[in-house]
């Protein structure tokens, strides 16, 4: 049998060494408890902030549906607003051409009206020319003791009324 005082010893040591290992894994453990609780607590903010993020991001979804949503409503406007100045642009070569039309035409009337005046003045100074004629004739027709022709009859036969030209006194 082994000497008391060895296996003393012995036991001694296995239990200076278990009572070193036992506080060394206890170190371990209260270490590795202490690095999963704060483990835990970084789990559970990240999770608080991944919640937080997908509110934001959630809240950035709706508001980029909203501005599609606009941005096609404006969109349409926009080729609803060009589409009325193509057809209003359209609409003003249009009428440009009948104002040029009608400028044309204006020009072509004063000139057919500066003509018409030309021949008026014309045909009142023949007019004015043989009024006095006539009022010659009559002077004579009267100095030698007869009676002038009566005046022109109408279609009812209705003595025809002098034009105003008639009515001018003779220079």
């Amino acid at each position: 049998m082994p000497d008391p005082t060895i296996l003393a010893g012995a036991v001694g040591a296995a239990s200076t060494m278990a009572g070193g290992l036992f506080g060394w894994l206890r170190g371990r453990s209260d270490a590795a408890t202490a690095q999963a609780k704060s483990q835990s607590d970084q789990l559970a903010t990240l999770a608080k902030i991944v919640e937080q993020q997908s509110t934001v991001q959630s809240t950035l979804m709706d508001r980029a549906q909203r501005q599609s949503e606009k941005i096609s409503a404006l969109s349409a406007k926009l080729d609803e607003v060009r589409g009325a100045l193509a057809d209003s642009c359209s609409e003003c070569r249009d009428l440009k051409e009948q104002v040029e039309a009608l400028q044309s035409r204006l020009a072509e009337v004063e000139i057919q009206r500066d003509a018409l005046r030309s021949e008026l003045s014309e045909a009142q100074e023949q007019i004015g020319d043989l009024s006095e004629h006539v009022r010659a004739l009559q002077e004579q027709v009267q100095g030698l003791g007869h009676q002038p022709a009566p005046a022109p009859r109408n279609a009812k036969g209705q003595f025809s009324k002098p034009s105003k030209a008639a009515k001018r006194p003779i220079k």
